[in-house]
């Protein structure tokens, strides 16, 4: 319940689960956020979005290839990962608010599946079964729904360690679809997805920068690939930005050790994973430890009293507090809340160069355990 109470009282599927898939179709991705608005306010709405996918003459098809449908009141296999729970949902009052935003999110990428399913059909009217099997899988890793393998029938279990292992693993599925599906066809549309994906992405940056603000370039940092405001990130990317930092750390050690990159840290590889993952546990795991440490789970002072009201509070509101807490100002706030509220990734951090003094005090621990 904790989780689904955090990844409430917004729309962020709009431009994290659905982004990856958006970019290159925006008629589409515009459709798609004008029906699962309504389907936000209405039941009815939503109800009868689900009859005309259901009843659709492709149906049939899409179950076949395997494209993932999620649904509002079954199991935990066919929900989305955010919304697990149904106790929230039961909450006098706020729980409409809970439903309204499960409905959005399940309305949101059930349409953008099945129109960027039922378009490939069109396109390629005489594609193989395996064709087809191939492309929904590849939406189904880009929308954020990701295979756990033999995990599959664990999935209660692993949700109860992890915010969202599905999503977890479709950021990393996404990122190497162009490797895991072999389909030269569904291939093609992976390059053309990327590729504007990318080329927006890149495009963003440079008019940000044009702007006057800083963008991160150094893959060493987590500020990478993200808009820079004073002590404020922006992160564009869909949830794909720490994967691909994560993926990228072999490369760039291996450089500085062959002597071809100056490194600025010392990665540790082991730590680096380490930290990813702490970022992905539950709610379940991380709030009894917080309440029992006084810590985050990256060692942070946290007073129990913040603890208890953020494991309740959306994370939406979290984000768009911190900002306004940092005496960013009130226009800065309400980017913030607009932005993290169809699912930019928008951070606040303390003063940079106090960051930087712990990164170098940390770093000169780190060398004299290991005698350099």
């Amino acid at each position: 319940m904790p989780r689904t109470l955090l990844a409430t009282a917004d729309m962020s599927a709009t431009m994290r689960q659905g982004l990856l898939l958006s970019v290159r179709r925006p008629k589409l991705a515009a459709q798609t956020l004008r029906e699962s608005v309504g389907a936000f306010i209405n039941q009815n709405k939503a109800d009868t979005i689900w009859n005309a996918i259901t009843s659709h003459e492709n149906h049939s098809q899409r179950l076949q290839a395997g494209l993932f449908l999620s649904e509002l009141d079954v199991g935990a296999n066919a929900r989305e990962e955010s919304f697990l729970s149904s106790w929230a949902e039961r909450i006098p009052g706020y729980g409409k608010i809970v439903t309204a935003s499960n409905r959005h999110m399940v309305t949101h990428l059930n349409l953008l599946r099945v129109g960027i399913f039922d378009k490939f059909l069109n396109d390629h009217p005489d594609a193989s079964l395996e064709t087809k099997q191939a492309m929904a899988r590849y939406i189904n890793y880009a929308s954020g729904r990701g295979s756990l393998g033999n995990f599959n029938s664990a999935t209660k279990e692993l949700n109860t360690v992890f915010f969202a292992p599905r999503y977890a693993v479709s950021r990393f599925q996404a990122i190497l679809s162009p490797v895991l599906i072999k389909d030269s066809t569904v291939r093609k549309e992976i390059a053309k997805d990327f590729t504007a994906y990318v080329g927006t992405g890149m495009a963003v940056l440079t008019l940000a920068h044009i702007l006057g603000a800083s963008v991160g370039i150094d893959p060493e940092d987590s500020d990478f690939g993200k808009i820079i405001l004073g002590n404020t990130r922006i992160d564009i990317w869909g949830g794909l930005q720490q994967p691909v930092r994560l993926m990228m750390s072999p490369i760039v050690v291996g450089l500085s050790r062959s002597g071809l990159k100056d490194s600025k840290r010392n990665i540790d590889l082991i730590d680096a994973t380490r930290r990813f993952m702490s970022y992905k546990l539950s709610p379940a795991v991380t709030i009894p430890a917080q309440l029992i440490t006084g810590k985050s789970v990256i060692g942070e002072e946290i007073p129990m009293y913040e603890t208890a009201l953020r494991s309740v509070t959306p994370l939406f509101m979290q984000d768009t507090f911190d900002v306004w807490n940092n005496n960013e100002g009130i226009v800065k706030a309400a980017g913030a809340a607009a932005g993290t509220f169809v699912g930019i990734g928008v951070n606040e951090f303390e003063d940079r160069s106090s960051d930087e003094a712990r990164r170098e005090a940390k770093l000169k621990r780190l060398n004299k355990r290991r005698g350099k």
